[in-house]
């Protein structure tokens, strides 16, 4: 029989056990950078609600690559550190503790990047403090440096085929309307090198700077739990080719190095190739993510090539393909693919299997390159399926992920670009689109650097990793972790390969190690245990001696893993009898839709009986611990560890960080950008450009749309319209353009030239005023004046469009704007606007 069981905030229905939020009440994140490595600090604040002692059970993300290093209780003063065990041991010590009425905590991985953390006997009002640390690296890329935090979780969706694999790993989703517990965040970076300033496209966020290597990041202002966090910095200045850290050992030293690959100024013509684009339309992406991806995609066929060929596959628990076969990339087909896809979703459940096997199975030609780019969530639990299929079905095929939402399965995504030989990147639901697509398209191009080879110099190295180097694309660096011993002085690592059909070598000088560094030594562990848990997966005979070695290095390192738990007992018994079981519930992620949760709701769900917390009840009163005091004193408990952390706020001055959301790509060609920002109308600009470059064939519109983007920083090799700015210039410099046109053409290829000193636009830019005939208008002597660098003087007014072309002009060399007045009769044709765009 079920009856109402007081609770200290209400009236709950219960059996034995509940779902809710209210336990888990604040969660504070400190995180110190150094270099290319981070350390993490995670407190999370957990009250028993009901009027008994409860069992509460936790479900959270981390960092895929995180190493968690230690974990800790506090509650009344007291600190209980964990002590780090063999799984099967530390659980049974967590029963027996929960048995006999003492309070302890479990912490454990289940997934690379999903964690739980068990409490037992917490007494009615008590007030408990987990404290874990983790450490990973930091992320490098073409020149940007990136820290994650997950703050949310996307239920994942389990087969019914295969309805163990979901165990463990969905927590329950929060009600409508209950009381989250907030998050407060700070890092502190010393980059080492000069950065410049951080940006979030996440949350927005208040930066506190020192110099020019060293900052603060706070959010700004508590926050809800219901979306990654991301923070963003550059490298400033030239591109470093190579880092290298040591640690020093008894016998052998620890290193870590980076290695990027130089860049082309001009990348080598590709050749044709076939794209597949796999969409997940499953109810995990209903809401923001689906418009995002659809979105994304659009972005993605404006990019390909003439030579290439394209389909779409759209999954669920259906497959459908959008049309039959390969087909040309053509106007015609790339508007009827915008018809498509608009028409698209969120339904059904994440069958990622069938999607994969259809997508590298389909029929293909061997003579081209197959390029299959997944754009998903990952929510699914069926990751270790998905792994070994792409590791059956891949072939000379490259697999690409595209993670969309505001809490993707970065773990999984990740991991199935490495095995697919290709690249991952992670879209957040208001992130800019554009910039995103062009580091993508860069990517998919061709591989930066093939035939990896490494060598060392005056030194040995041993279990180096990764052990099978991969194609390093645009941007993108090699990261080397291994044992290694010097042999004489001028140790050094040295990178080889291949480059656009020629060799290239990068070195990187090992510097001395004074001193053991447990930060490294630490990241050598976690890549040796990431590669031992694949070799169980290869050879299976011999899965026993991996899941030792990992254990013993999991023990002499102090790293979590998914054989060894941390398990905390305090010896006193505080409870006898029944206890709830309490399993917290975690916010929907933000932009999601309830409905297309349902299946995972019922998977999540609680034993017949289990309820959630009344989401009518009114508010909590705020609890004190009979044991603690005031809540306050609770953040005086282990200042050992979150001191080491603290940074001195006083030395940094603070300036706001404004964070706000792009406005999203819409593929209509037809709305203008009246009253948009210049980004918006570059966007504008961008999505109604044709496939052959030009926009509506018009010479002086394309002409005009080129130098809109170059003088708003857009060149072939930088901003996030290069595919645009290139095709823009490769149709001018074929175009057959007379009187101020032809002008206008040279005008547009020898700001180009001038903004990329690339030999190729200035000879372009060269050939072009080379053939110019003499001016014989005053706008030809204009464009002339331009040229030559002369200062125009704008029309006092603007009556025709002559007017507005000569303000264009005028502005150009740096005369003063003329006012935003147009007349109605042409202020709305799109050469109007795009000259508008130009003067903005």
């Amino acid at each position: 029989m079920v009856t109402p069981e007081t609770c200290l905030i209400g009236q709950i229905i219960v059996s034995n056990e509940v779902a809710s939020a209210l336990p888990l009440e604040h969660t504070e994140v400190r995180g110190q950078v150094t270099g290319m490595a981070v350390l993490v600090l995670v407190e999370q604040r957990f009250v028993n609600p009901l009027d008994k002692p409860a069992e509460m059970d936790y479900i959270f993300p981390l960092p895929q690559g995180a190493a968690v290093v230690d974990y800790e209780i506090a509650f009344g003063g007291r600190t209980i550190r964990g002590d780090l065990q063999e799984i099967e041991k530390a659980r049974q010590q967590y029963a027996d503790a929960r048995e006999a009425g003492k309070r302890a905590s479990l912490f454990e991985e289940r997934r690379p990047n999903l964690f739980a953390v068990r409490l037992a006997n917490v007494l009615p009002g008590e007030t408990i403090l987990c404290r874990m640390r983790y450490q990973e690296r930091i992320k490098f890329d073409d020149g940007v440096f990136e820290f994650v935090f997950p703050m949310g979780l996307t239920p994942k969706y389990t087969s019914p085929s295969e309805p163990g694999e979901g165990e463990g790993v969905t927590p329950p989703i929060a009600a409508p309307g209950e009381k989250i517990g907030s998050l407060s965040l700070q890092v502190s970076i010393d980059a080492g090198v000069k950065v410049g300033d951080p940006s979030s496209p996440s949350h927005p966020i208040q930066s506190l700077r020192l110099d020019d290597r060293r900052m603060q990041i706070d959010l700004a202002g508590e926050q809800i739990p219901d979306h990654d966090f991301v923070l963003r910095y550059a490298l400033l200045g030239e591109q470093v080719q190579a880092f290298a850290w040591t640690s020093a050992g008894k016998d052998l030293e620890t290193v870590m190095a980076v290695l990027v690959p130089p860049r082309l100024d001009e990348p080598p013509r590709v050749q044709g190739r076939d794209f597949i684009f796999v969409l997940d339309r499953s109810g995990s992406m209903s809401g923001g993510p689906i418009q995002q991806a659809r979105n994304a995609l659009r972005a993605c066929l404006r990019t390909l090539e003439e030579e290439d060929r394209f389909n779409i596959l759209l999954f669920d628990d259906r497959l459908e393909w959008y049309k039959k076969g390969l087909l040309a990339v053509q106007q015609k087909e790339i508007e009827e693919a915008d018809v498509f896809l608009g028409q698209v979703e969120g339904r059904g459940g994440t069958e990622i299997i069938p999607a994969i096997q259809e997508a590298l199975q389909a029929s293909r030609d061997d003579r081209r390159p197959r390029l299959v780019v997944f754009l998903t969530d990952g929510a699914v639990s069926a990751e270790a399926r998905a792994l070994e299929e792409v590791r059956r079905s891949l072939g000379r095929a490259r697999l690409f992920t595209f993670g969309i939402g505001p809490s993707v399965n970065r773990a999984l995504l990740s991991r199935l670009a490495q095995l697919g030989r290709g690249t991952s990147q992670f879209l957040q639901l208001n992130e800019d689109i554009e910039g995103a697509i062009i580091q993508f398209q860069d990517r998919v191009s061709f591989p930066m650097v093939t035939d990896l080879q490494l060598e060392w110099k005056h030194a040995n190295g041993w279990d180096t990793y990764p052990q099978t180097l991969p194609d390093l694309y645009l941007g993108q660096p090699l990261e080397i972790y291994s044992r290694v011993k010097r042999l004489s002085a001028g140790a050094a690592l040295v990178m080889k390969g291949k480059q656009a059909g020629r060799s290239i070598e990068i070195q990187v000088n090992l510097p001395e190690s004074g001193s053991s560094d447990s930060i490294i030594e630490r990241l050598w562990a976690k890549a040796r245990i990431d590669d031992l848990m694949e070799q169980q997966v290869f050879d299976p005979a011999k899965a026993h001696l991996y899941r030792q070695e990992i254990i013993g290095l999991s023990l002499e390192h102090r790293l979590l893993t998914p054989y060894t738990a941390f398990v905390a007992v305090d010896e006193e018994i505080v409870a006898n009898g029944e206890k709830k079981i309490v399993h917290i519930a975690l916010p929907l992620p933000e932009g999601l839709e309830r409905e297309g949760f349902e299946d995972q709701m019922l998977a999540a769900a609680p034993p017949p009986g289990m309820q959630m917390l009344a989401s009518m009840m009114p508010p909590p009163v705020p609890m004190v611990s009979p044991s603690l005091g005031k809540k306050s004193a609770s953040r005086k408990i282990g200042e050992s560890i979150a001191n080491s952390l603290a940074p001195t706020a006083a030395l940094f001055k603070r300036s706001p960080v404004k964070h706000e959301p792009t406005s999203e790509f819409q593929p209509e060609g037809s709305s203008k950008p009246t009253g948009m920002t210049q980004v918006e109308a570059l966007r504008w600009l961008a999505r109604t450009q044709q496939l052959d470059g030009s926009w509506q064939s018009s010479t002086e519109m394309t002409a005009v749309g080129l130098i809109a983007f170059v003088r708003a920083g857009h060149t072939t090799r930088s901003g996030s319209f290069r595919k645009v700015v290139q095709r823009a210039f490769e149709w001018l410099t074929k175009a057959k353009a007379k009187g101020f046109e032809a002008f206008l053409c040279a005008l547009a290829v020898d700001l180009l030239g001038r903004a990329t000193q690339l030999p190729p636009h200035i000879m372009a830019a060269q050939t072009m005023r080379q053939a110019l005939p003499a001016a014989t208008s005053p706008l030809e002597q204009a464009v002339l004046a331009c040229l030559s660098g002369q200062k125009l003087a704008a029309p006092a007014k603007i009556n025709t469009m002559d007017d507005l072309r000569l303000a264009g002009l005028a502005e150009l060399t740096g005369a003063g704007r003329v006012g935003d007045e147009i007349p109605k009769a042409i202020a709305q044709q799109d050469l109007s606007i795009a000259w508008k765009i130009w003067l903005s």
